[in-house]
C-alpha cells in the first residue's frame, strides 16, 4: 500500500496537505481551519516556507516532514516510499 496518495502537496498553493479522506470519500472537515496557519510553518532541512515541488517523508517521526525536490537532489517525484536523508541515516544507525 502507498501512502503517497495521503501526503500530497497541494501545487496550486505549494503548501503541502495531509488531509486525508474522510469514511465516504469526501475530503474531511477542518481542512479551511488550517489554510492560513500552514503559511508559516518552516520545512525541509533548509528550514524555509513551502513552494514549488515537494515530497514528504515517510516516517511518521520525521523533525521535517516536508522537502524541496532540489535539497533532497530529486528531480521528479520518487515512487512508492520514501525517506528523507536525515531518516535514512537515523534508522541505518538503528541497525
Amino acid at each position: 500500500m502507498d501512502d503517497g496518495d495521503e501526503r500530497r502537496l497541494d501545487r496550486a498553493s505549494g503548501t503541502p496537505n495531509r488531509e486525508g479522506k474522510d469514511g465516504d470519500g469526501d475530503e474531511s472537515m477542518g481542512e479551511a481551519d488550517d489554510d492560513d496557519a500552514g503559511d508559516d510553518k518552516k520545512y525541509c532541512t533548509c528550514q524555509n516556507v513551502s513552494f514549488g515541488d515537494m515530497v514528504a517523508c515517510d516516517n511518521d517521526d520525521c523533525p521535517y516532514e516536508w522537502f524541496h525536490w532540489s535539497c533532497v537532489g530529486l528531480k521528479s517525484e520518487p515512487n512508492g516510499t520514501w525517506y528523507c536523508p536525515v531518516c535514512t541515516e537515523k534508522m541505518g544507525k538503528k541497525k
